[in-house]
């Protein structure tokens, strides 16, 4: 019998955990105590229960949690009676289980201000949740920091709605025939307490943030059809509804703001299942301008609305940034007391070379600048001379990206304070909290201010929108970036845009970094130039760009060769393989899986049993399938303040406890423990997507060549060669090379209406 299936009649339980006995990629089995219902003969009796991951969707139970589990009984002739779960969720806890729940599913709040909710407020604390009392809850919560406080309150508080909302939605669509949970969770999650009201009022609202419109269409004609609409497929909602699905999703999946009416109209026709039927796709148009759904631009072209205002309102303040009408507090000197002012610094230990002086003159004396060049050009160090130019005219600078690595690289380089994006906005928002618990000086972005974005090319619409809103009358803004690099991997087009503008836009051409025509610097020049450089075949460690061909089948065998030709992995090793795709055997998972391998013979290690608390596992298993050994590189993958961990942080795997299912790993010298809760956070980092890279450098970079949905462009092959400092190897067939450089970049065919004429 399968062990994750049961026949016979089904029955429902709520159980409190109070054991994790397994844990495997196909499910879990854990023990415990049935709490409800009163009725039932097990009562108060702790049962075992063996739950599939598919009855799970996305989540899998911890100990002290409550569970609402429904499924058949079955006998094992080892363990005896088992409940086999067909369907299982997290119930709303209780009692002291409160604590746990709060301190693993609210971020900022953790053990100890969970604590001292309960013990404040003991078994009201459910009633003061639901009563949504923030300011009571945020006095509790951190008195000394007030607007902390209540920020902290509000996300309890939206926590807690879902935990008590997410259990009656569940019934509410199990009855309607809707099993997956995993979308209930989402939706409650967006949606909150009024989830079921407004599901049963427009139900295609989900149309605005569901990837899939079979599930959304199918939910829809379901709630439609139980509220009494006679024909649901002609429903306002429903149509609009559409238009919403398959105007985000060209927002979502290819970062467009505007769509072009003939995909529209494809993508309309698809999704109401009616080809061929113009009629009907020319009604769904009009009722979707007439609802805002779509607002039209010109020559067939319909923009996104919600882009639109952000398009607009960013293009309007910059405008008025450039012109001139929110004046700087510092005053800038004519060009001839600049130019002395500038002759007088010294950056880096050396006088700037000309192009670069020409450049700190630009930037200082444009509110709004942009300046770019390609690798060895010397960026960095004419920031270095606009910062300490600005500094010595009485000015502040504020330096920022969007990833972490590169916020650390850019701190690193100009040996000032640079933030992730998300960091400085935080704290600008929260200054006056920050400040006192830290002690430090907070940004401030005020018009004595030169806010520095550093890799421009990865800020997408929506982070550009927030930052301008955060800067202040008179904060001045210096964009910094490469325009040859892949696009945001949001939505939007800004960086590239104004790169092309000559009125605010310095380019740095002139190579300071150069060794030879194999060289990084001058590789990827010809590469952004569009020409195909003549690459040496790799023989080894040695500087430049390199060529290993090989068919795209032979690609994960030749990387282990590469790599292991190139040292290994290893701390410090600086060592980082790049692929174009996620999934597959030749992409970031398959590479990740095959060199975990690598790393399991190279230390003798046997395969991870399914038993948490086998003594003797040498391997951590995390909840997306992955494994976790000493030594093993990682990739942390969103900002975490409190532990100072970023999006995008890099570290290696230090020690591990099977046993509590907890990886200790090392970032930047600091060990960090990831339990349960949080084996989320990180991922395996042999192998990594070329976005996932943008941003940051490593010594070595080993490419895996071949093409994926034609994401191969020539902004590709730019963007991974230049994340190398030293050495380049390109694993694959020359012919991929070649057509890749001759596609158009990523950002040309992004369509958006954003402009500043």
């Amino acid at each position: 019998m399968n062990i994750w299936a049961a026949s016979g009649p089904q029955s429902s339980y709520e159980i409190q955990v109070r054991k994790m006995v397994i844990s495997r990629l196909g499910g879990s089995i854990f023990a415990g105590l049935v709490t409800g219902p009163m009725t039932a003969p097990e009562h108060g009796r702790e049962i075992r229960v063996v739950v599939a991951a598919a009855a799970m969707r996305g989540t899998e139970p911890g100990t002290g949690e409550v569970w609402n589990v429904a499924g058949g009984w079955a006998t094992d002739p080892k363990f005896g009676r088992q409940l086999h779960a067909a369907q299982a969720y997290r119930a709303r806890p209780s009692g002291r289980l409160v604590i746990s729940y709060l301190a693993s599913h609210v971020p900022g709040i953790g053990r100890g201000r969970a604590e001292r909710l309960w013990t404040a407020f003991g078994e009201r604390l459910a009633d003061v949740m639901d009563r949504e009392d923030i300011g009571v809850l945020a006095d509790t919560i951190a008195p000394r920091y007030p607007s902390l406080g209540l920020r902290l309150a509000a996300d309890v508080v939206a926590s807690w709605k879902a935990a008590t909302v997410e259990p009656g939605v569940i019934a509410w669509l199990d009855s309607l025939g809707v099993t997956d949970t995993r979308l209930v969770r989402r939706v409650v999650k967006i949606l909150g307490e009024k989830t079921r009201e407004t599901l049963e009022c427009n139900p295609y609202v989900l149309a605005s943030f569901v990837n899939n419109w079979s599930r959304v269409d199918d939910l829809g004609l379901r709630v439609l059809k139980e509220n009494g609409i006679a024909e649901p497929k002609k429903d306002i909602g429903r149509l609009v509804g559409a238009v919403d699905f398959v105007v985000r999703t060209m927002v979502a999946g290819d970062g467009h703001t505007v769509i072009d009416e003939s995909l529209l109209r494809a993508g309309l026709a698809r999704c109401l299942k009616v080809k061929g039927d113009a009629g009907t796709v020319d009604h769904v148009i009009r009722l979707g301008e007439a609802n805002s759904a779509i607002i039209p631009l010109a020559d067939g072209l319909w923009r996104a609305p919600g882009c639109a205002t952000l398009e607009d309102g960013l293009a309007a303040r910059l405008r008025a940034i450039r012109d001139g009408l929110q004046p700087s507090a510092v005053a800038i000197p004519d060009q001839g007391d600049l130019e002395t002012a500038l002759g007088k610094l010294v950056v880096g230990g050396h006088p700037l070379f000309q192009e670069q002086q020409d450049a700190v003159l630009w930037c200082i004396q444009r509110p709004l600048s942009v300046l770019i060049g390609g690798a060895g050009v010397g960026k960095t160090t004419t920031v270095r001379g606009i910062v300490a130019l600005w500094e010595a005219l009485g000015g502040r600078a504020e330096m920022c990206a969007l990833a972490g690595r590169a916020a650390l690289r850019m701190e690193e380089a100009t040996a000032r304070a640079a933030k992730t994006i998300c960091r400085l906005l935080r704290q600008v928002r929260n200054r006056d909290d920050d400040a006192e618990a830290a002690n430090i000086n907070v940004p401030r972005l005020d018009n004595r201010t030169l806010l520095i974005v550093d890799e421009g090319s990865m800020v997408n619409l929506g982070q550009w929108h927030r930052l301008a809103a955060a800067m202040e009358s008179g904060c001045r803004l210096l964009m910094v970036g490469d325009p040859g690099q892949l696009p945001p991997i949001g939505f939007g087009l800004v960086f590239h845009i104004l790169a092309q503008m000559s009125d605010i836009t310095f380019e740095l051409k002139i190579i300071r970094r150069q060794t030879e025509g194999s060289g990084i610097p001058a590789v990827s020049r010809a590469i952004r130039d569009g020409i195909v450089p003549e690459l040496p075949l790799f023989a080894g460690q040695a500087e430049g760009v390199f060529m290993l061909p090989c068919l795209k089948h032979e690609i994960p065998e030749r990387i282990e060769h590469v790599v292991a030709e190139l040292g290994g992995f290893g701390v410090g090793s600086g060592l980082q393989i790049v692929a174009p795709a996620r999934e597959g055997e030749v992409g970031v998972s398959g590479i990740n899986e095959r060199f975990h391998d690598v790393h399991r013979r190279a230390h003798g290690i046997d395969a991870l049993t399914a038993v948490i608390d086998e003594a003797d596992a040498h391997e951590v298993r995390g909840y997306l399938g992955q494994f976790f050994a000493v030594g093993e590189p990682l990739i942390h993958q969103r900002n975490d303040y409190e532990r100072e961990l970023f999006n995008g942080s890099m570290g290696y795997v230090d020690t591990i406890d099977p046993k509590k299912r907890t990886v200790h790993a090392r970032f930047d010298g600091t060990i960090i423990e990831f339990g349960p809760e949080t084996l989320l956070d990180i991922a395996l980092a042999y192998c990594l997507t070329c976005h996932r890279l943008q941003g940051s450098q490593s010594k070595l970079i080993v490419v895996a060549l071949y093409d994926h949905a034609r994401i191969m462009d020539v902004s590709w092959i730019y963007t991974a060669i230049t994340r190398a400092e030293y050495q380049v190897v390109l694993v694959g067939e020359p012919e991929t090379l070649v057509a890749a450089i001759g596609r158009e970049p990523a950002w040309k065919r992004r369509r958006t209406a954003f402009s500043l004429v």
